[in-house]
């Protein structure tokens, strides 16, 4: 996969922050509506979301070596339409899924492709409807300085309903991950003290350090398009891709 950017936003302030990870293209901003259907259904399905009490949540158990790897915004899409009960849109998911059918203005190869495409998009959502543990690497991640109070390094970036999504293929697509429980991750605990200093050392000198997520799909945010995801655990590591620390959810 090619290196790309990815942008993570905060729902709270609506800055947006563009990182480098999985993107090869910069993406386009778009006013594209949130969900294509109709307004009754869109609400009696938006009244079906699970609150943050009843949703799902990862076990803690699972070896993270087991996790899959998010394939970017396509594979956010097909899990929206593998957890959602919103019917397939499917002109919409060509516009993200098939670059010849975006660009298209010719009707008649529109609906070529989308025939023959369909059984293909059927499939890539039957196959994510069986991938719940996903994990994706957030590359030059930026810690605040070590606190000596908490023993931990305080990060705001990733947050309570933070948005993420990779940016690709020159367009702005509208299918993303919202983390429900960023901020079980607000600071990243290191007691032992050797560690600490090779943390800050690296901090202080902006040399590289990424940030693996290992997450858990729990449900649908129709009103963003989004997959609501739990974040279990958390990897820092170096350029070299040495694990500095691991910290899993509250």
């Amino acid at each position: 996969m090619q290196k790309t950017a990815l942008t993570l936003i905060t729902s709270a302030s609506l800055l947006l922050l563009t990182l480098t990870g999985c993107s090869d293209k910069p993406a386009e901003q778009s006013n594209t509506p949130a969900a294509e259907v109709p307004q009754q259904q869109a609400a009696a399905v938006a009244s079906e979301a699970p609150t943050m009490s009843k949703l799902p949540v990862g076990d803690m158990s699972k070896p993270l070596s087991e996790y899959a790897e998010w394939q970017g915004n396509n594979q956010v899409m097909f899990t929206y339409y593998a957890l959602s009960k919103i019917p397939v849109d499917y002109d919409k998911v060509l516009q993200n899924y098939s670059q010849e059918y975006r660009e298209s203005n010719d009707n008649f190869r529109k609906n070529d492709l989308k025939n023959a495409l369909k059984e293909q998009i059927d499939a890539e959502i039957a196959a994510a409807a069986k991938v719940s543990y996903l994990k994706t690497t957030w590359n030059y991640f930026n810690l605040n300085a070590y606190d000596f109070a908490s023993l931990s390094f305080p990060q705001t970036k990733l947050t309570n309903n933070s948005i993420f999504y990779w940016q690709e293929n020159h367009h702005y697509h509208p299918y993303q991950l919202s983390f429900t429980n960023g901020d079980d991750f607000k600071n990243l605990v290191v007691k032992d003290e050797s560690t600490a200093r090779r943390i800050e050392e690296l901090r202080s000198k902006y040399q590289q350090l990424d940030l693996n997520l290992y997450t858990f799909v729990q449900a649908t945010d129709p009103a963003q398009n989004a997959v609501k995801v739990q974040v279990v655990a958390v990897e820092l590591v170096d350029g070299q891709g040495n694990v500095l620390l691991t910290q899993y959810r509250k």
